[in-house]
């Protein structure tokens, strides 16, 4: 009987132990919005590989942080359009292509915050969301971190 209940304390220990690491909020771990998913990572296309995630869905649809972190970067850059860059320790997200922007370079947001809605700018081939999560300089695969 006590190999059982030692045994039964192992498994929640390894089943909840992950999600308290994780608890911080300092690792990317919601989806940024809803939509259909139109492009993976590191497909290849004509002139480059694609680096993020792409959910498609209306103009105007939330976007959410999946982080908490700093915003070191909200404005428009060029084939992005409007573009949002939070940071937290090594890791970055980028959300790219938004209709509208919510929040200020050197505001600090945690996650689930609304920051702003999904568009068409940039080059874009309609209204989605460019999604990418950077750690130490590398890009990620987002999905790896949603869940």
């Amino acid at each position: 009987m006590k190999k059982i209940v030692l045994f039964l304390c192992i498994i929640l220990i390894l089943v909840f132990i992950p999600n308290v690491i994780y608890a911080d909020n300092k690792v990317p771990d919601i989806w940024p919005t809803w939509g259909k998913v139109t492009s993976l990572f590191e497909e290849v296309r004509a002139t480059h590989i694609h680096m993020g995630l792409d959910i498609a869905n209306h103009t105007g649809t939330f976007i959410y942080a999946t982080m908490d972190g700093e915003v070191v970067y909200a404005d428009w850059d060029g084939g992005f359009g409007n573009k949002i860059v939070i940071e937290q320790d090594n890791y970055k997200t980028i959300y790219a292509h938004l209709n509208r922007i919510y929040v200020d370079v050197g505001d600090r947001v945690q996650v689930g915050d609304i920051i702003a809605t999904m568009g068409n700018t940039g080059h874009s081939t309609g209204s989605h969301l460019h999604y990418e999560v950077i750690r130490n300089d590398i890009n990620q695969d987002p999905l790896k971190y949603l869940p």
